[in-house]
């Protein structure tokens, strides 16, 4: 065996954290319509948003035709925190959260993605 699989197999069951933290200059009400409706995200984020955004409910994104990722809405607390599921090009799903807090007229966002490197086969992915 070659060292990248030592590495690789070692590292099998750690998971990975990814946060950002941005001030944007509307109203936390503006940002979590923003993140939430289907028409708001397709201005801004997808080519297709649908949805049923409730806990429990769903999320499903169109990038392109052929380009489809869905996710499970886990909690949602209007204009204050938003946090899905995400089925992307992974082995298991990762979850994204968006945390919204009132910042000097506008909205502190902060992004946080958790579940990286969760599941059996992300030691396959060698760019983590």
């Amino acid at each position: 065996m070659n060292l990248m699989h030592h590495i690789r197999k070692g590292f099998k069951n750690m998971t990975k954290t990814i946060e950002k933290q941005r001030v944007i200059y509307v109203t936390p009400e503006q940002t979590f319509q923003a993140l939430t409706e289907e028409e708001e995200l397709e201005r801004w984020f997808v080519q297709k948003a649908e949805g049923d955004v409730r806990p429990g409910g769903w999320m499903r994104f169109e990038w392109a035709p052929d380009m489809v990722e869905k996710g499970q809405i886990l909690e949602i607390e209007p204009f204050h925190r938003f946090s899905y599921t995400w089925e992307a090009f992974s082995p298991s799903p990762v979850t994204i959260t968006f945390e919204l807090g009132a910042e000097n007229g506008g909205t502190r966002l902060h992004f946080i993605q958790t579940g990286i490197g969760e599941g059996e086969n992300w030691g396959n992915y060698p760019y983590l």
